[in-house]
């Protein structure tokens, strides 16, 4: 099985608990580098994977979360703020940077399940294809269409059996059974 596989298996929590960590390892290593050393694009990481595997609310949720840290991170390595309202400004715009991305990803996640929706119902008219040409019912009175005459669906069939392509079995694979 490969990663995303697996990833894709775990609970819901679990991506969450792993994208905490993951933004909590980022804030971490932000406090560690110091406020000149911007750290904000490292944040998507945690963001994407929340959104891609648990989704958009939770991606929303983390994007607050990862500008909480950010500040956080600069408080506690020792920046000074000259107006609390530039700070606020540049919150606000990787914050809404963040959301960009998460609805993005969302459309993007939306638009691959719509692609795999219609791939199945293609499959699945195909499929209706086949049988509506191997068995002509009529969908009124239930009856078997046929050249000659109408009758009943158990009866072309039967008559029928060897256009349909059975598989082959063996005597020995039905005793086996």
């Amino acid at each position: 099985m490969n990663i995303l596989g697996w990833l894709s298996s775990l609970p819901r929590k679990y991506h969450i608990i792993i994208a905490f960590l993951l933004t909590m390892i980022i804030g971490y290593v932000d406090y560690i580098t110091g406020y000149e050393f911007r750290m904000e694009l490292f944040y998507l990481l945690p963001i994407s994977y929340v959104t891609w595997f648990v989704g958009q609310r939770s991606g929303m949720l983390f994007s607050i979360l990862s500008i909480i840290t950010i500040v956080y991170a600069d408080i506690m390595a020792g920046k000074k703020f000259s107006s609390f309202t530039i700070e606020f400004w540049n919150g606000a715009v990787f914050f809404i940077f963040y959301l960009t991305v998460t609805l993005l990803l969302k459309l993007r996640i939306s638009l691959q399940q719509r692609d795999n929706l219609i791939e199945e119902l293609d499959n699945s008219f195909k499929q209706n294809d086949e049988l509506n040409t191997m068995f002509p019912i009529c969908a009124n009175c239930n009856k078997i269409r046929d050249n000659q005459e109408y009758r009943k669906r158990w009866t072309y069939i039967s008559e029928n059996l060897r256009r349909m392509n059975l598989p082959k079995v063996s005597a020995k694979s039905v005793q086996q059974k």
